[in-house]
């Protein structure tokens, strides 16, 4: 129910009121108590479990009591997994807080911090994004620090796929030079659990084999990398992905649309000189073929980074421009996927003779205008920019 975490926090309530009427110390809530209560939060994941989090465990310090291990990850996992958005502020300010209560978890002779306290910190620095400067070194110690348990016994688990994933991500949309270098470094890592499991051992339900997001962090580097053969390293990435895929038949590596999507920002990117712009170009067309065949899910996000390719490498007023501009605003229409952002792509691809051919006026800025069919899969709003 809505108010059940109301109604848990006054238990916790009542449970003092009769301790003090009854005299019984025995009814006061514990720590089992206070972490089973935090636990309730970080479950729910509403935006302020993370500071009702905290304040549970500031009042149970308080009272006396010390907080376990079992609580602090309580704590941890309830700003971990809020509902904040990724790279927001409340997204900056879990990962403060979480960094802190790791050092002051550190600090304590009574706890040691274990495998989930550091999984819970790498989630939370991980949603910041590119935001805090800190972020790639704190996830690089973090990683170190997991491997380093698991390898000494410590731990019963090391890092995972997740937990590299998240520095993958950090990697790739951080401000490092040789993002591209560090992510490929981890994934041929996690690659090589997939031609000699036995390497790297894990507990049950725990993994190193790379799945879909590994290869898209790693796309999405090169992409953003100043390497003038991006699009050609990128499209390796995602063509190593597809064989692995090809052999394994695993889910949790199957291409999808935003492999591709990456893959195109890496050939709307490649301009510097002729010879890149010929073979990026020749790079996104003949994946874009590859798709269309695929019967993957195309979105609107798709199209856009797509026709990115076609203004960024055609010359404009082209007769290929033109073609690929059309076929493209033509497959968007049919599979209703056409907003705003795609017609204002249109508008920059093409003429205004053809543009008028195309939707029957030269001004429409907004797809309401236009027939409804055209954007009855587009999921956020038909005129949302």
């Amino acid at each position: 129910p809505d108010d059940a975490l109301d109604r848990i926090d006054e238990i916790v309530r009542l449970m003092e009121i009769e301790a003090e009427r009854e005299g019984d110390e025995r009814l006061r809530p514990d720590v089992v108590t206070y972490t089973a209560v935090i636990n309730a939060h970080a479950y729910h994941r509403r935006v302020d479990a993370g500071p009702r989090s905290m304040e549970l465990l500031e009042e149970m310090i308080e009272k006396g009591l010390t907080p376990d291990i079992t609580c602090y990850n309580a704590v941890l996992s309830a700003w971990a997994h809020s509902k904040v958005g990724m790279g927001s502020d409340m997204a900056m300010n879990a990962a403060r807080i979480c960094w802190e209560l790791l050092e002051r978890i550190d600090a304590e002779e009574s706890v040691t911090a274990d495998y989930l306290t550091l999984r819970y910190t790498l989630r939370a620095i991980g949603r910041t994004h590119e935001r805090d400067e800190a972020a790639v070194d704190r996830a690089e110690e973090l990683i170190r620090r997991m491997e380093e348990g698991y390898a000494s016994e410590r731990f019963k688990e090391g890092a995972d796929v997740i937990d590299y994933n998240w520095l993958l991500m950090l990697y790739s949309r951080g401000h490092i030079d040789n993002a591209h270098e560090k992510c490929e470094a981890i994934l041929s890592k996690l690659e090589n659990e997939l031609r000699i499991p036995s390497i790297h051992a894990r507990s049950e339900g725990k993994t190193l084999r790379p799945n879909t997001a590994s290869y898209a962090h790693t796309m999405q580097a090169w992409a953003r990398s100043k390497q003038p053969d991006k699009a050609r390293r990128a499209h390796g990435t995602l063509q190593r992905l597809i064989n692995f895929h090809e052999t394994t038949k695993s889910r949790d590596l199957q291409p999808d649309a935003n492999c591709y999507r990456l893959l195109y920002l890496a050939c709307a990117r490649s301009f510097e000189c002729p010879d890149q712009k010929r073979d990026a170009l020749q790079i996104a067309l003949r994946s874009h073929k590859d798709v269309i065949k695929s019967g993957i899910a195309l979105d609107a996000r798709y199209f856009r980074n797509i026709f990115n390719v076609c203004n960024s490498l055609l010359d404009k007023g082209s007769k290929q421009r033109n073609q690929f501009a059309v076929s493209l605003f033509l497959k968007c229409c049919d599979l209703g996927v056409v907003d705003d952002t795609i017609l204002r792509r249109l508008k920059k691809s093409v003429g205004k003779e053809l543009l008028v051919k195309l939707l029957g006026r030269n001004d429409c800025r907004e797809v309401r205008y236009l027939p409804p069919s055209w954007s009855r899969n587009v999921t956020i709003g038909r005129n949302r920019l």
